[in-house]
């Protein structure tokens, strides 16, 4: 078996948007590749990601991935063209640039090992933004598609509350939405726990009302519903205090 290396995220990377980053590069010999390497806490990568396109036209057709190092392929992901949808042309915006990023290097399931996120469409419709989500395997040492997370809406990673945090918008310029937490645990399963819908009351007077659901004893249970008001702090409506106070802010 081929040894992978481990591309490990530091333990004091708490914050996703401070620790990871991602420099890109064109290929030299092929103007349709994008290779990219990542950086945690000014630690380096051990992998490096090739994208590979046949022409300017052409959809996303695989990603290599790399030893860093020693520019070694190790996997190559084939990528399902009939879920992802990412021309070559359709993201450049000048020469060595692209217009989004469409790949990342997070720690979805909290092992310490950096996994693969790739963005499923561009351009995406606002509200509506999927990944395809590969996590590292120790053991098969290469990245395994989890279709579990990859169908989550804009999956988003906090390290402090070792949460999967995804966030549908709905009416009232999103003042309408549903927020859900899931925890993923050692054998990568994804389990809902706790999930806050707002919802407009009076429309006039721009007041709405969020429902908090969270798994106690292992059944999700309404625990609150607070009303939530223009000026001053929510309303609480019914529920215990310390589930309240957790979801009652409004910038949540």
């Amino acid at each position: 078996m081929k040894n992978l290396g481990r591309h490990i995220i530091p333990a004091a990377c708490t914050l996703v948007s401070a620790c990871t980053w991602s420099s890109l590069a064109h290929s030299q010999s092929n103007p349709y590749e994008m290779r990219y390497q990542f950086d945690h806490n000014g630690i380096p990568s051990i992998h490096a990601f090739v994208l590979k396109w046949t022409g300017a036209d052409s959809n996303l057709q695989s990603i290599e991935v790399q030893v860093n190092d020693t520019k070694e392929v190790i996997q190559t992901i084939a990528i399902p063209q009939d879920v992802v949808k990412l021309k070559h042309g359709d993201l450049q915006e000048k020469k060595d640039h692209i217009k989004e990023k469409i790949i990342d290097s997070l720690d979805f399931n909290f092992d310490k090992f950096a996994d693969l996120r790739l963005l499923r469409e561009y351009p995406y419709t606002v509200g509506k933004k999927y990944y395809m989500v590969w996590l590292f395997d120790e053991e098969k040492n290469e990245y395994v598609l989890h279709s579990g997370i990859s169908a989550l809406q804009n999956p988003q990673v906090n390290p402090k509350s070792r949460r999967i945090e995804t966030v549908s918008l709905g009416s009232i310029a999103g003042g309408e939405y549903t927020k859900q937490y899931y925890s993923v645990n050692l054998s990568n399963r994804l389990r809902l726990q706790t999930s806050v819908t707002q919802k407009i009351f009076d429309k006039p007077r721009l007041t709405f009302t969020r429902d908090i659901r969270a798994r106690v004893a292992g059944e999700m249970q309404r625990v609150c519903k607070v009303e939530i008001i223009p000026e001053g702090k929510p309303i609480k409506l019914w529920g215990k205090r310390w589930w309240c106070d957790q979801y009652s802010s409004k910038d949540l």
